[in-house]
């Protein structure tokens, strides 16, 4: 995920290098291994110390840290199934899933207008820079702009973070250029889902499954490992 732009590396902005720093620690620690000879304590006593810091690091860097699986269940309405989604227009696909998202800040800020196309329901700024806010929160603003011409200069360079292509401009958004502004959601979607199981959803009840598996699984490798070395 885009954290940081060059001129932000230049002028070291604190609010985005810590986050940045953290999310590579996250994913490359590259800290030496434990020590073949150490004591069963002293193994026990690393990976405590481990977990507290990477746990640490994990809070720090945020939604920049990790994927989580995505689950396309909320893109589904009135009693459809996945094959639907296959079946729907991509613009129709795409609305659903701006829909979502801005239902996810209406849980917290109160009730908002639905996105039906991609020209005049978006030329004002605010519901791209609600979305922004939900999927990228790391590359916005604290708080964008009331004023429309600053609001709209920060959606631009928050979407820079969070696509591959510039595609997003002021002048795209103002106009309405429908075509640009789908293509730029469309490369959002893909990078910035946002889809993550919710916690009563059947994917998520497998996937608490699988991570207590997993986790009786190294247990049982470690106690092995242990034993092994001792002997």
């Amino acid at each position: 995920k885009s954290c940081l732009t060059p001129h932000e590396i230049a002028s070291g902005v604190p609010s985005k290098l810590p986050v940045f720093l953290a999310s590579v620690f996250v994913r490359f620690p590259l800290l030496d291994k434990i020590p073949f000879n150490a004591t069963s304590k002293e193994e026990e006593e690393a990976y405590r110390r481990l977990s507290i810091v990477l746990g640490k690091a994990e809070i720090f860097a945020g939604a920049a840290s990790s994927s989580p699986m995505e689950d396309p269940t909320p893109l589904l309405t009135g009693g459809e199934d996945y094959q639907a989604l296959a079946t729907i227009s991509v613009e129709q696909l795409l609305l659903r899933w701006v829909n979502v998202q801005l239902s996810l800040s209406q849980e917290k800020a109160g009730p908002s207008r639905v996105v039906e196309n991609f020209g005049s329901d978006l030329q004002d700024g605010l519901a791209l820079s609600t979305l922004l806010t939900v999927v990228a929160p790391e590359a916005c603003p604290p708080k964008f702009s009331t004023d429309r011409e600053e609001r709209l200069d920060q959606i631009i360079a928050a979407g820079a973070r969070c696509a591959d292509f510039e595609l997003l401009t002021v002048n795209a958004v103002v106009e309405g250029q429908a075509d640009m502004i789908a293509c730029f959601l469309a490369q959002l979607l893909m990078l910035r889902p946002n889809l993550a199981a919710r916690s009563d959803s059947l994917l998520a009840m497998h996937l608490q499954l699988l991570e207590q598996v997993c986790g009786d699984g190294l247990g049982i490798l470690a106690l092995k490992s242990r034993g092994a070395t001792q002997a």
